[in-house]
C-alpha cells in the first residue's frame, strides 16, 4: 500500500538522527548558507539544518556564532553531553533561538522526542521562526507520522526556503502519505455509510492536494451515495479534469451522466469504455438513444416519453423519426378527421392518415387522436412503415404483411410484452429499427 510506501521513508525515524549528526557542518561566515546541511541526505529522518539557515544575518554576534560553530562540532563528533552544554551556554547569552534549536538537535539524538517537542515549539510560531526550526519540527511529525502537521509544516519550510530540494522531495512524500491516508479513511467510511465523515475526508483531500483529482473523487461517491446526482456530476467532472480516467472511473461517471441527464456526456464515456470493451455498446447505445429523445422538438419529445402512446403522439414521432414520412407525397384529398383541425400535431397527424399509417371513422370522421395505441395496431404501422421506406422492395420476413408481433420481437424491433399498448421510447425504437432493416434490406 501507498501509506506503507510513504512510511517506510520515514520508518528509521529517531535512529537515523546518530547517523546524520556527522553530516552537520561548521559555518564560519556570519550568515549559513540556505542549502541542506552535506551528507543530510533526502532520505534521512532529520536534516539537522545549520540553524542560522535563512535567518535575518544579525541573529548572532561574532562570538555567539563562534560559541554554536562549537556545539554543532561537539554534535557531530557524537560528543552530545558537550554539545548540551555548550548550547545552553549559548542559550543564556541569546535565548528562545538557534541555541534552543542546537538543544533540540541534541534531544533529537538521544531520542527524547517529547523533549524536542517542547525545545521546537517556540521556535516555530510567529514571524521569526526559524526556517531550520520548522523544517525540524516537520522531520519530527513525519516520523511519527503526523502527516497532516508534517505537510502542513513542510510547506512553511518550503516557503522560508525556497528552492530547497530535500524540503520539496520530503513535502511529496508526506502529501502523498497523507492523501493515502485520507482516502483509505473515506473509502471505509463510504463503506460503512458514514457520508458525512467520507464527505470531510474528501474536503481535506481537496484542501492538501487541489490539484490531484483523488479528493474531489472521493466527494462525486459521497454525494452520489447521498442521492445527490447532480452534486456528485460537479465534483466527478472536476476529478476527471483533474486526470480521474481509469475504466472504473468512467463507468461510474458515464452512470450519473445517465443519471443527471447529460446523455451527450454519457454517449462519449460510453463510447471511451466499449472501445476496449464491448460490452459497454449497449451503454453507448441506450446513451445515444436518450440524447435522440432530448433533442426532439417538444411534441416528439413528450410522446417519445410517454408511457401509454396515443395515436397523434404516433404521428408525431413518425413525422420526425423519419425523413420519408415527411418528404413522401400523399392523395391529394386524404380522408378528412374533424378532431385533428385544432391540434397541436395536425401536420404530423395529417400526413399520417394521408400514407396510410392511421384511418379515420367514415361515420364519426374521427381518427380518435387521443386513443391510445395497441400493439397490434402498431405492428401494422411497423409493416407499412417498412414499405414505405423500402420503396416497394420485399420487406424482410419479420415485416411481411403475415407476421404477428412474435416476429418482430424475434427481429428485436419490438420486444414481447403482456401490456396491450406501446409505450413512446418502445414505439420510436421499434420505429427506428423498422426504417433502418427496411433501408438495409436486412435483419
Amino acid at each position: 500500500m501507498k501509506v506503507l510506501a510513504a512510511r517506510s521513508r520515514f520508518a528509521s525515524g529517531i535512529g537515523l538522527a546518530l547517523l546524520v549528526v556527522a553530516g552537520l557542518s561548521s559555518c564560519g561566515g556570519p550568515v549559513a548558507s540556505t542549502a541542506s546541511i552535506p551528507g543530510a541526505g533526502q532520505a534521512e529522518a532529520f536534516a539537522f539544518r545549520d540553524p542560522r539557515a535563512g535567518a535575518p544575518a544579525d541573529l548572532l554576534s561574532r562570538p555567539e556564532q563562534e560559541l554554536l560553530d562549537e556545539g554543532l562540532a561537539a554534535l557531530r563528533a557524537g560528543a552530545v553531553p558537550k554539545a548540551i552544554k555548550l548550547f545552553r551556554k549559548g542559550d543564556t547569552r541569546a535565548p528562545g533561538g538557534a541555541f534552543r534549536l542546537g538543544l533540540a538537535y541534541a534531544a533529537l539524538v538521544e531520542g527524547k522526542t517529547e523533549e524536542a517537542e517542547a525545545l521546537l515549539a517556540p521556535l516555530v510560531a510567529g514571524p521569526r521562526a526559524l526556517p531550520a526550526a520548522v523544517e525540524a519540527m516537520a522531520d519530527l511529525d513525519a516520523s511519527l507520522e503526523r502527516w497532516r502537521d508534517a505537510t502542513l509544516r513542510y510547506r512553511s519550510a518550503a516557503r522560508l526556503l525556497p528552492g530547497d530540494a530535500r524540503i520539496a522531495a520530503r513535502l511529496g512524500t508526506a502529501v502523498e502519505a497523507y492523501t493515502d491516508g485520507l482516502r483509505e479513511d473515506a473509502q471505509a467510511s463510504l463503506a460503512a455509510g458514514n457520508l458525512d465523515e467520507a464527505r470531510r475526508h474528501g474536503l481535506a483531500l481537496v484542501d492538501v492536494a487541489p490539484s490531484s483529482p483523488e479528493g474531489y473523487a472521493v466527494l462525486a461517491r459521497t454525494a452520489e451515495a447521498g442521492g445527490k446526482p447532480d452534486d456528485a456530476w460537479t465534483w466527478a467532472a472536476r476529478a476527471r479534469a483533474l486526470g480521474a480516467h481509469d475504466a472504473d472511473w468512467r463507468k461510474f461517471q458515464a452512470s450519473l451522466a445517465m443519471k443527471t441527464r447529460r446523455y451527450g456526456e454519457a454517449v462519449d464515456l460510453y463510447a471511451e469504455l466499449a472501445a476496449s470493451d464491448p460490452t459497454f455498446e449497449g451503454n453507448a447505445e441506450e446513451a445515444r438513444f436518450e440524447f435522440r429523445i432530448g433533442n426532439l422538438p417538444g411534441g416528439a419529445r413528450k410522446a417519445a416519453l410517454s408511457p401509454r402512446l396515443t395515436r397523434a403522439q404516433l404521428a408525431a414521432l413518425l413525422w420526425w423519426a423519419v425523413p420519408e414520412v415527411r418528404e413522401t407525397n400523399t392523395p391529394a384529398v386524404p380522408d378528412v378527421a374533424t378532431d385533428v383541425v385544432d391540434h397541436a400535431e395536425r401536420q404530423a397527424v395529417v400526413r399520417v392518415i394521408g400514407l396510410g399509417f392511421l384511418t379515420v371513422n367514415r361515420e364519426t370522421h374521427q381518427v380518435r387522436v387521443d386513443a391510445q395505441v395497441s400493439r397490434g395496431e402498431f405492428a401494422g404501422v411497423l409493416k407499412r412503415l417498412a414499405q414505405l421506406v423500402g420503396q416497394g422492395a420485399r420487406p424482410v420476413r419479420c415485416l411481411s404483411g403475415d407476421s404477428g408481433t412474435g416476429a418482430l420481437a424475434a427481429c428485436g424491433i419490438l420486444p414481447e410484452s403482456k401490456s396491450r399498448t406501446v409505450s413512446g421510447k418502445e414505439a420510436l425504437r421499434a420505429i427506428d429499427r423498422t426504417a433502418r432493416m427496411a433501408r438495409e434490406g436486412g435483419s
